[in-house]
């Protein structure tokens, strides 16, 4: 996976090789942020200074790319099977991280809270692999899988709303 850090001049690749490397185009460098030779990286997001990747574990990691030597997150018990996307988004000074897998389900958790607001949500709405994810309006997420389904839900509310 490939993406870009809003409005710089660096992005960042991963691997099933467990590399993950942020590039410079101006210098046409590189930089290493992780490396674990025993798990591959499916899938990343950046926002601001943060890296978020999925592992073909089901473990989902936050990385500072200031301060790349150890996560600032970890869960391994995310999911069960293969996280095929990964969101992370700074909202309201909340930072939110989704993570959608091959075991069908969707999870959005809080990893930096204000006013001690705690998210820690599990969707199980499809039933087949999760592949595609967004954030939409504040406390609502799309995601599709392959079993052709949209839905739209609300990681706020007790029950998740479907369309």
């Amino acid at each position: 996976d490939v993406c870009w850090f809003d409005q710089e001049e660096s992005f960042v690749s991963v691997g099933r090789d467990g590399q993950g490397l942020i590039w410079d185009t101006r210098t046409q460098s590189k930089s290493s942020f992780m490396n674990d030779n025993s798990d591959g990286i499916l899938c990343a997001k950046v926002c601001n200074n943060f890296i978020a990747v999925g592992m073909e574990s089901g473990r989902v990691e936050i990385r500072d790319r200031r301060s790349t030597k150890i996560p600032i997150y970890a869960d391994v018990s995310s999911h069960r099977l293969p996280v095929s996307s990964v969101l992370i988004i700074m909202r309201e000074e909340t930072l939110l991280v989704a993570s959608a897998s091959d075991d069908t389900s969707v999870r959005v958790r809080t990893m930096i809270e204000k006013d001690e607001k705690k998210i820690d949500f599990t969707y199980k709405g499809h039933n087949d692999y999760v592949r595609a994810l967004e954030f939409g309006p504040p406390g609502c997420v799309f995601s599709g899988g392959r079993d052709q389904l949209l839905h739209c839900w609300t990681y706020l509310l007790p029950v998740a709303v479907t369309k």
